[in-house]
């Protein structure tokens, strides 16, 4: 299309510094009206009371010898502008006097002639320069994960908590000692060798996180009220003793003690998909000791260990994965992704 970008992708990449808030900020008049004129010839896609968001905007870059489009949304918040661009970086344009590089004006001036292209052959161009990698989409986990759960044994583990949450009997209050039992079943299960020998105080302190709320202060600690009593008054709020694998990642797994406002039954949770693993192993012991507890996400964490889960295709997020289009990637992945449709621009006139 006889289109020059002024930049190249490798020069883009350090125009956006990964800051604590991941963000660069240029406070420039120009460049704040540049911005003005770009989002003045195209429909916003989001509005409302408190701010505007435009998703279908392009970036020119040169790759090598030929031209690629990286896709950015612009957002304004509060009379600002935010600017977000694919697996790059983040841009904060607002009112001011300070002195910028040239080489941003030059990226949205750029953006800016790339949207008269766009227009000319009603985004088929999108189509021709956005390459895969700046692409997003969705891949079922089967095609992700290093191994999967056999179906076979994914129905056995589905009918085995089924006829558990049947037969179970009624729950009840626990103690502090109680709880800690429940939790040394859970930790031999899945630490196996590495909790052998160990009492189950000795087990929590290794393996929970050690913001206990006060919960190992209950002097009385064979006393079910007592447990009760220091769970209602919420003095642990902030605090995780519940979270009896840590995780540096997300919260790690939870096992939270019978109480009126879980039906009187224990409930193990997941957060970290890491652990989930783990967290099967801990399911399956309580099952077998006949501990009333439940797993809201039992099924859902089963559908991911069997990868029958999408995951997201370069996007941010737990379950997702970035896709470079390598020759190795490109053989392994590209026939299994669904991909998400490339924006168009809705030009005002």
């Amino acid at each position: 299309m006889g289109f020059n970008p002024k930049i190249s992708l490798i020069e883009a990449q350090y125009l956006f510094p990964n800051d604590r808030l991941g963000e660069r900020k240029l406070d420039n008049n120009a460049l704040y009206d540049l911005i003005g004129k770009i989002v003045d010839q195209v429909h916003p896609s989001r509005e409302d009371k408190y701010e505007k968001r435009w998703e279908a905007f392009y970036l020119p870059l040169k790759k090598g010898s030929r031209l690629i489009a990286v896709p950015f949304s612009i957002t304004e918040y509060e009379k600002e502008f935010y600017a977000f661009f694919s697996q790059l970086g983040a841009l904060h344009i607002k009112k001011g006097h300070k002195k910028i590089e040239k080489v941003y004006r030059d990226l949205f001036e750029d953006a800016l002639k790339f949207l008269s292209l766009i227009k000319k052959t009603d985004g088929q161009i999108i189509k021709w320069t956005v390459p895969y990698s700046f692409r997003t989409g969705r891949i079922l986990g089967q095609y992700v994960l290093i191994k999967t759960l056999p179906v076979q044994e994914k129905e056995r583990l589905m009918n085995a908590h089924e006829r558990h949450l049947r037969e179970q009997g009624k729950g009840q209050g626990c103690s502090l000692n109680d709880y800690l039992d429940t939790t040394a079943l859970c930790y031999r299960a899945a630490f196996n060798k590495s909790a052998a020998g160990l009492r189950p105080l000795t087990m929590y302190k290794k393996w929970a996180d050690t913001r206990n709320g006060g919960m190992l202060a209950i002097k009385n600690r064979t006393g079910k009220k007592e447990f009760y009593r220091w769970y209602k008054s919420k003095q642990w709020s902030g605090a995780h003793p519940f979270e009896i694998v840590f995780s540096l990642l997300d919260h790690g797994i939870h096992l939270y003690p019978p109480t009126a406002e879980n039906s009187w039954k224990y409930s193990l949770a997941v957060t970290d998909r890491a652990l989930v693993g783990v967290f099967i192993k801990m399911a399956e012991t309580l099952i077998k000791s006949n501990i009333p507890f439940i797993a809201e996400n039992f099924q859902e964490i089963l559908d991911y260990l069997a990868g029958e889960t999408y995951f997201d295709v370069n996007e941010n997020g737990e379950d997702a994965m970035t896709y470079t289009h390598s020759p190795k990637e490109k053989s392994r992945y590209f026939r299994h992704i669904v991909w998400d449709p490339l924006k168009i621009p809705r030009f005002i006139c």
